[in-house]
């Protein structure tokens, strides 16, 4: 039998040498992809991890924040056996009686009308002043000016005013009181002043938060506008 002529593709073909799969494994550029996406992801869980952990902090810290609060108790005294109890007040909306208010009332006008050369700018004034806030504030400045106090402090050494017969009413509806009072101006040469004067003073209450406030405002009784005029019932 003849053989086939081989034709020149197979010759080509079956000189071509077997084709060598390529070894990526020492591949440098390949490596370093590899390297840069486990960073990367041990960075991800990293900051997972703190994540959570910063969350965890903050919730903890949140539940001890106020770290220091001021808390209101009673202390009961026995009468008659001497002894001492404690008790803590009930957590509920504090609401001052007349009582108090009317004492305030009496406190800040007997601050804000004495004039006393030695006590009225070292305490009596700043402590009426401490009880003021929103538009009194700028009230309170314009009161001072208007009496002239501070004038008369320096000018007038001798010159007292004394304030007496505080009257305190309530609106029945509305934060507002009116006192009604008088005032007696003495110096060393001529007979005493008498004024009769009427104050209309709107108010708010806001509980004291912290040991200094309950010290300063135990009822937390704000004026937040006022006005001073002659009574006109005198």
């Amino acid at each position: 039998m003849f053989k086939k002529p081989k034709t020149d593709d197979e010759t080509a073909f079956r000189n071509h040498p077997d084709p060598v799969e390529k070894d990526h494994s020492t591949n440098p550029t390949l490596d370093l992809i590899a390297n840069l996406k486990t960073t990367n992801r041990r960075q991800f869980i990293g900051l997972c991890i703190s994540g959570l952990i910063v969350t965890t902090m903050a919730l903890a810290l949140n539940g001890l924040t106020p770290l220091k609060t001021t808390e209101l108790y009673v202390a009961n005294v026995d009468s008659k056996k001497g002894t001492v109890s404690v008790s803590e007040v009930s957590a509920q909306k504090y609401v001052p009686g007349e009582n108090e208010k009317i004492h305030l009332m009496n406190a800040w006008v007997t601050d804000a009308m004495t004039i006393d050369p030695v006590l009225s700018e070292a305490e009596y004034l700043p402590r009426a002043y401490k009880k003021v806030r929103g538009k009194a504030i700028d009230e309170f400045q314009d009161f001072l000016k208007k009496q002239k106090i501070a004038e008369i402090l320096k000018t007038l050494p001798n010159l007292t005013r004394e304030v007496e017969d505080v009257n305190v009413f309530f609106h029945k509806s509305e934060k507002i009181a009116f006192v009604r009072f008088v005032t007696r101006i003495r110096d060393s040469r001529n007979q005493p002043i008498v004024n009769h004067w009427l104050l209309t003073a709107h108010y708010e209450i806001e509980a004291p938060k912290t040991k200094k406030e309950i010290f300063d405002n135990a009822i937390g009784m704000f004026i937040t506008h006022f006005e001073f005029v002659d009574d006109p019932e005198t």
